[in-house]
């Protein structure tokens, strides 16, 4: 075993997991990103917001796990991965559980092993991963220590519950009203840690970001390796 200094081991940008309701902007946010050095993987079938403004951006689409296993052999050229949308692999996989067995108990199990491979497939890796997700509700009861209203929407309680702590950053895609000196203003920003509301579940492993941050990953990524900070 080799031992190496800190900086030697942490890669890229991190493991991002970004949720939230339909129409939040989850997907055009993926515009933000190095378009040349950018591979998306594309389960939702849902880009047709990127096309005027990133047409040349790489895509993988996929209709089956087979197709994802497929672009795991295809992803060294590139620095950055966007997955889009983890709530929509852990579709895909629970419906091939559900085909090979009735117990729908044994289903979610097999889908959650599947999903949590996937996931670490892709965390091993050095490039930055950005996997997007569906928003959903829970009852504060099912929430925990974290009492939050809002997570990423994932098939089985127990394994939403779970996900979260595979990534570096859970944030929140949020569309807030603030007041300014011309009046109401609508933005789009990320959440990047809980607000002590319990509505929203966001962590960051970093301190160099706000609560609210602009929607823009090139921001984000220069933000968090920007040295002496």
């Amino acid at each position: 075993m080799e031992i190496q200094k800190l900086k030697d081991v942490v890669r890229g940008s991190g493991k991002y997991l970004i949720y939230g309701s339909s129409g939040s902007g989850k997907t055009h946010s993926l515009s933000t990103m190095p378009v040349e050095k950018t591979l998306i993987i594309n389960a939702e079938h849902g880009l047709r917001t990127l096309d005027d403004i990133c047409p040349d951006l790489d895509v993988a689409n996929i209709d089956s796990l087979d197709d994802l296993r497929d672009v795991v052999g295809m992803l060294e050229p590139y620095d950055y991965i966007g997955i889009d949308s983890l709530s929509t692999i852990a579709d895909l996989a629970l419906r091939e559980a559900m085909e090979l067995s009735k117990d729908g108990r044994k289903a979610y199990v097999a889908m959650a092993d599947k999903v949590f491979g996937i996931v670490e497939t892709f965390n091993k890796m050095p490039q930055t991963v950005i996997y997007l997700a569906q928003e959903g509700r829970v009852n504060p009861e099912e929430a925990g220590l974290f009492n939050y209203s809002y997570c990423p929407e994932l098939p089985g309680k127990k394994f939403a519950a779970r996900l979260p702590y595979l990534f570096d950053f859970v944030w929140s895609l949020r569309i807030r009203q603030t007041e300014t000196k011309e009046g109401l203003v609508t933005e789009r920003r990320f959440q990047t840690n809980m607000d002590g509301t319990g509505s929203y579940l966001a962590k960051s492993r970093s301190q160099r970001f706000d609560l609210f941050e602009e929607v823009n990953f090139a921001s984000i990524f220069n933000k968090l390796n920007k040295k002496g900070n």
